[in-house]
């Protein structure tokens, strides 16, 4: 599910570069948060964390498509407009938070989630602090739910 969001990320980018449109909106986050409904606080919080780690991330992938669209002259077309590109990461983001709820996820150590999944998370745009942020985050999530 992370390599489908990913691939929204570019699509959004290339929505907000045609729009000139900016990469952070506060507003637009601070509204994704408040539509978190999983009852138990610290699964919420642990999944808000999870989200808001996500929305950085997505940043720094839209980030890196418009300076790479600006530095070669290209002009990108979003596959998609703007409400179907965000159902799309809307229902993306739903399935991820119903697997937490379900408690999909056995318990492993660090080490091990981290070469199980990171192998499988090849971002463009994605520095490595980041990268190492995002799985660790993720891994947090994970043991909330199990």
């Amino acid at each position: 599910m992370m390599h489908q969001r990913e691939a929204v990320m570019k699509d959004v980018a290339a929505y907000k570069f045609k729009k000139n449109i900016s990469v952070y909106s506060a507003s637009r986050e601070n509204s994704i948060l408040q539509k978190v409904k999983i009852k138990n606080l610290k699964k919420r919080l642990s999944y808000m964390t999870y989200l808001q780690v996500s929305m950085d991330v997505s940043k720094q992938i839209e980030s890196y498509w418009i300076h790479y669209w600006s530095q070669k002259g290209i002009k990108p077309h979003p596959h998609k407009n703007l409400k179907q590109i965000r159902n799309e990461i809307n229902r993306i983001d739903k399935r991820l938070a119903k697997l937490y709820e379900k408690s999909q996820f056995s318990k492993m150590d660090y080490k091990h989630f981290y070469k199980k999944y990171e192998r499988n998370f090849k971002v463009k745009g994605l520095n490595k602090t980041y990268k190492e942020l995002f799985m660790y985050n993720l891994y947090q999530v994970t043991q909330q739910y199990t």
